[in-house]
């Protein structure tokens, strides 16, 4: 089991605004954890018979992660993810631990605790807020329950728009004011990006039958699709299942336990550069880079062949956001390969050769039972989201931690739990929007 120390912080260590550890506080801590036994790490599960997410029948897509002591946090349906499992422990806002290492920009996220996205300085002030709740909206289809109704990944466009994704239920692009331009009402999930060439891509869902697996029961089956950035209208779509079958990556789907539905589970769209393409032989501009949580597996597909022509099987235990780095190595959020714990990894392409890793060591060790990020900065640290706990924290080369994010946002019946983070990045990064002339004063 891992511990969850940072409940015996000292609140006061925790701001809405730039604070220093001093090493006497920091020391002491080390010591008073090790006194009351906090620094040892039992063993966990670290395969996914262990894992407590499970297909909840009857709901498209439905996922549940709770907390095992947090059965009334259970809130998903659909593909939304419960707000929030772990119980709050004071911890809110920035702490700055390096000031002189931390990349100064600012950080977009989303988060459990409703239907928003929040770009915060360095020191943890909002500088704005996108709310948009899809109760509101005409002429869209239901939710299946309210954990949809909030922002699973969001992407920030020039002169302040936003594209937000209601995890399972629909993709809206809407300006400064969170007001809707166009609403993509299909069950968008998970990711979306912008190709080289400014184009829109996500990911969606479709439950189905499908004979050629030996079942009858539905599963789910995920497409990789186009949206017009300008109008929300759809554009392309290519299933992962057929071009799984359409390819010897086919085996992984013969292996997998289809009969709990959603066993692809995509959760990451990375469309390959030019330049991201040159890393690996058989990679090409515009093909896809995705992640499959339940196969444990990384693919790229080729959108217009419609076809995996690359595939890494093994790729950790149900991991998130395989991400190409300016460095040309592949960092991964390995959610449940560390023993009970996570671990990023980062990859040598075209070879896939691990040469770093970052578990962390206790009272530092992170898990995240579902979602999950890791984003290689501009100044070679490294952004590491633990969802489940909602901390984000950013990481010199030589793995010490500079900065610390602990969301003040809370979720659940009386605000007990911590909301989930669902991402955070610094702006420039993965949105192309880099000016940000147009905040309000």
């Amino acid at each position: 089991m891992v511990m969850n120390s940072e409940k015996f912080l000292p609140p006061h260590n925790w701001h809405n605004g730039e604070v220093r550890v001093s090493p006497i506080q920091t020391a002491t801590f080390l010591i008073l954890a090790a006194a009351l036994g906090l620094l040892a790490c039992g063993p966990g599960e670290s395969t996914r018979e262990g894992r407590q997410e499970g297909w909840v029948p009857g709901l498209e897509g439905a996922w549940s992660s709770p907390h095992p002591d947090a059965a009334d946090s259970l809130a998903i349906e659909g593909i939304g993810y419960g707000g929030g499992s772990e119980e709050t422990n004071g911890a809110s806002g920035v702490r700055i631990l390096m000031a002189d290492q931390v990349l100064a920009a600012p950080r977009l996220y989303t988060s459990g605790h409703g239907p928003e996205a929040i770009l915060i300085s360095l020191s943890g002030r909002v500088l704005h807020r996108w709310h948009c709740d899809w109760r509101s909206l005409q002429d869209v289809p239901a939710l299946d329950g309210p954990t949809q109704n909030t922002f699973r990944r969001a992407l920030l466009l020039p002169q302040g728009d936003l594209l937000a994704i209601f995890g399972g239920r629909g993709l809206v692009r809407m300006d400064l004011e969170a007001k809707p331009r166009w609403i993509y009402t299909e069950r968008a999930h998970h990711d979306l990006t912008l190709d080289e060439q400014g184009r829109l891509w996500t990911l969606i869902r479709k439950e189905t039958i499908e004979p050629r697996l030996g079942h009858s029961s539905p599963i789910v089956d995920d497409f990789i699709v186009q949206v017009d950035l300008e109008s929300g209208r759809e554009l392309h779509r290519v299933s992962v299942l057929e071009a799984l079958l359409q390819s010897p990556a086919a085996k992984l789907v013969r292996e997998a336990r289809v009969n709990q539905g959603d066993f692809l589970h995509t959760n990451t769209l990375e469309i390959l550069s030019s330049k991201k393409a040159a890393l690996h032989p058989s990679w090409k501009p515009g093909q896809a880079l995705i992640c499959l949580r339940e196969l444990d597996a990384l693919a790229v597909v080729d959108l217009e062949a419609e076809r995996v022509v690359w595939h890494r099987a093994r790729a950790g235990v149900a991991p998130h956001e395989p991400e190409t780095t300016p460095a040309g190595t592949l960092l991964l959020f390995d959610n449940h390969g560390n023993q009970g714990a996570s671990v990023v990894r980062e990859f040598t392409l075209p070879e896939f050769k691990q040469i770093w890793s970052h578990k962390g060591q206790p009272p530092d060790q992170f898990f995240s039972r579902f979602c999950g990020a890791a984003h290689r900065l501009s100044n070679g640290n490294t952004l590491i989201v633990e969802s489940n706990r909602g901390l984000a924290f950013e990481l010199d080369p030589d793995g010490n931690r500079v900065w610390e994010f602990a969301n003040p946002e809370r979720a659940g019946k009386g605000d007990r739990w911590i909301a989930a983070i669902f991402d955070l990045f610094p702006i420039p990064g993965k949105s192309p929007e880099a000016d940000l002339s147009w905040l309000p004063e």
